[in-house]
């Protein structure tokens, strides 16, 4: 279950990512455009991206799909929290940003055609440019913070190891301080350690007693 939501968010976030940087990207020649046919353009390129169509139902269901994956993980650290910070960007994109801002340009433009250009067709252009370039950003902050918390692997206490990995730890330890250890050499550590700085008198007794 946890799998799956974290697959949806991740892929409904990136849809809705992708939707605004295209406009991003589609900014500098836009505004270049005359006003009438940036008003044809507004009332055709983007037709699929509003309802009934399928681009208008993206965006609110990376949302709830975020919200999900935030309770599945409410009890993961700092997981939780970062899919949290993700749902608040998703959430200031849409409905806040998009309803403060990109809706009103937009209703002045679907009543206007292109004989009939807004009367501030210059400040609705730029409300609706970069009111998207806003939301662009959350949603970008947003799924970097959702790929976050997906990678996050948080360490186990020792308390809830269980015996069979604790002996494993305690088997690569020993082997590390083994006898054929690369990091002190031949013979018991301890020696090898105090070896190099034994005097030569002493070093040659040890050896006639062995």
């Amino acid at each position: 279950m946890l799998t799956w939501m974290r697959l949806a968010a991740l892929t409904l976030t990136a849809l809705t990512l992708g939707l605004s940087f295209a406009h991003v990207l589609e900014m500098p020649a836009k505004v270049a455009y005359p006003p009438e046919l940036y008003v044809t353009l507004q009332n055709s390129l983007y037709v699929s991206f509003g309802p009934p169509k399928i681009g208008a139902f993206v965006e609110p269901g990376a949302i709830l799909a975020a919200a999900i994956l935030a309770y599945l993980v409410r009890h993961r650290r700092p997981a939780f929290w970062l899919t949290v910070g993700a749902v608040i960007c998703l959430l200031l994109a849409f409905p806040v940003v998009f309803f403060i801002f990109t809706e009103p340009a937009n209703a002045v433009f679907r009543a206007a055609r292109s004989a009939s250009v807004p009367a501030d067709f210059e400040r609705y252009r730029g409300q609706w440019e970069y009111s998207h370039a806003a939301r662009f950003v959350l949603h970008l902050a947003a799924f970097v913070l959702l790929a976050r918390s997906v990678l996050h692997r948080p360490r186990v206490p020792r308390s809830e190891l269980s015996p069979y990995t604790m002996g494993a730890i305690r088997t690569d330890r020993a082997r590390s301080y083994s006898p054929s250890s690369p990091l002190f050499g031949e013979g018991p550590p301890s020696m090898t350690m105090v070896a190099p700085f034994m005097k030569p008198d002493a070093s040659e007794a040890r050896k006639t007693q062995g």
